[in-house]
């Protein structure tokens, strides 16, 4: 069972006009969550070994929940150095804050998602969403807003915590981090009042980066720590990662080198990248999920590079004329592996 409270007809009333959702219809989908296994668990290999556990909403929860992202949550304001799960940016254009940098600092949150339980997703809620709810239901009282928020809190949780594969996690992964990000921001305006001018702090989904035009600032670890464990959040030691270009040092955020004032994926991932597009290319057919894929890869590549490398171009060509690849969709703000 998600979640055993009834809530008041004014409530559903409520939420179904702003997501433009009936009531009765609204009410029956309520229902029928109240009696279904709401999520189904499988595991995915995570990228440096280990798995990561994925928990897929109930189809009538998924759907609701892509209303609640749509209707609601992507009307809040999102700050600038905030970049996964938000419409129109991307991995690239939170490696591109960083251009012209001359070192950076990478951190990784660990167990981003479930360290995020429900008390404060409701915090979250509150303050995140609070001006939406003025604007958009200026007639509803106090109580009748606080019992939204309670339900929008059932509705995006799973086992006191974000499930990771509910469509709603990431914009409420955001919200959880807004504090994280204000108290990084304030820190570059400290050290550039400090005289180390040129620091950037951008952040994608977990993976937060800060750079300079010259060396980081000696403090720059404490106050990264600092900030990460007050926000109640823990990070990945071993994943730490400093580099700087007068080292000879790739500056490289989210698999994506920052060189200079352009942006250019890794000759390993490139070549990974062309035997992908030869494999599919000797293939006799493909299925969806191998077009998907391609697709992805497809999007991020002109993305980064508003175009195709040559190393890449001769392949693709060739695979679209085999394959009929023609037509493809809007560049993707994601990975090719979708997170």
């Amino acid at each position: 069972m998600m979640f055993s409270r009834v809530y008041s007809r004014a409530c559903v009333t409520l939420l179904g006009r702003l997501i433009g959702s009936e009531p009765d219809a609204l009410e029956a989908r309520l229902d029928q969550l109240r009696v279904s296994e709401p999520y189904q668990s499988f595991s995915l290999p995570k990228g440096r070994g280990g798995q990561r556990l994925i928990e897929s909403p109930h189809p009538t929860l998924k759907r609701l929940q892509r209303a609640l992202l749509d209707g609601l949550f992507y009307r809040a304001s999102f700050a600038y150095d905030c970049h996964g799960f938000v419409p129109g940016r991307s991995i690239v254009s939170h490696a591109r804050l960083h251009c012209r940098q001359q070192s950076l600092v990478n951190y990784d949150i660990a167990d981003a998602f479930p360290s995020v339980s429900r008390r404060r997703v409701r915090v979250s809620l509150e303050r995140r969403l609070g001006h939406v709810l003025k604007h958009r239901a200026p007639r509803a009282t106090r109580p009748e807003r606080e019992e939204l928020l309670e339900l929008l809190s059932d509705l995006c949780t799973w086992q006191d915590r974000l499930p990771q594969g509910a469509p709603t996690s990431g914009a409420l992964l955001n919200f959880a981090l807004a504090p994280l990000d204000r108290k990084l921001r304030k820190a570059c305006r400290a050290w550039q009042e400090q005289g180390l001018g040129g620091m950037v702090y951008s952040r994608y989904a977990d993976d937060l980066t800060l750079s300079s035009r010259g060396a980081l600032p000696a403090d720059v670890d404490a106050v990264m720590r600092k900030a990460i464990l007050q926000a109640g959040f823990r990070f990945h030691p071993a994943k730490v990662h400093r580099a700087r270009r007068a080292k000879g040092q790739a500056l490289r955020i989210c698999g994506i080198d920052v060189d200079g004032d352009r942006l250019r994926l890794p000759r390993k991932t490139l070549k990974r990248y062309r035997a992908v597009l030869h494999h599919a290319f000797c293939a006799d057919s493909l299925s969806d999920s191998e077009r998907g894929k391609l697709y992805g890869i497809s999007g991020l590549v002109q993305m980064v590079y508003q175009g195709w490398p040559a190393a890449l171009d001769g392949p693709w060509q060739l695979l679209q004329a085999r394959h009929d690849l023609g037509g493809l969709p809007e560049p993707h703000t994601t990975s090719p592996s979708g997170y």
